[in-house]
């Protein structure tokens, strides 16, 4: 270990022991150091940029519910990561659904307003004379 690591593991052990008496600034400058990583991960799981923000946003919702501690950041950012990616597969699934029930609604529609003759009721009638 070199002068500037130990220097640095230094500081941020001081800093973690006075954030340790306020949680919630400790909670904050450890999500905001893996905000970078969650986005790229929630824009890859969505396959777009579309909701990617959503989906970090309701991470960090249910992440500060109840942070628990954490002594590494290696530990704390596999669990927002596990966090990001059921929120990413929610959404996704959700929009899916959507899409389904859209479809269907579209589908029923087209139906209605078709002529009678168009319909498939209909068709398999003509077919059958």
């Amino acid at each position: 270990m070199n002068l500037a690591q130990s220097t640095y593991k230094n500081d941020y052990d001081v800093f973690v022991s006075h954030c340790m008496e306020q949680p919630a600034v400790l909670f904050r400058t450890r999500f905001s150091r893996c905000c970078g990583l969650l986005y790229f991960v929630a824009c890859r799981v969505l396959g777009t940029e579309q909701g990617a923000e959503d989906v970090v946003q309701n991470c960090w919702l249910t992440a500060s519910c109840n942070p628990p501690y954490f002594e590494t950041e290696g530990a704390f950012r596999s669990w927002l990561v596990r966090i990001l990616f059921d929120e990413a597969l929610a959404a996704r699934n959700r929009a899916a659904h959507e899409r389904r029930e859209l479809n269907r609604s579209d589908s029923a529609l087209a139906e209605r307003d078709l002529p009678e003759i168009v319909t498939r009721e209909c068709f398999a009638r003509q077919m059958s004379r």
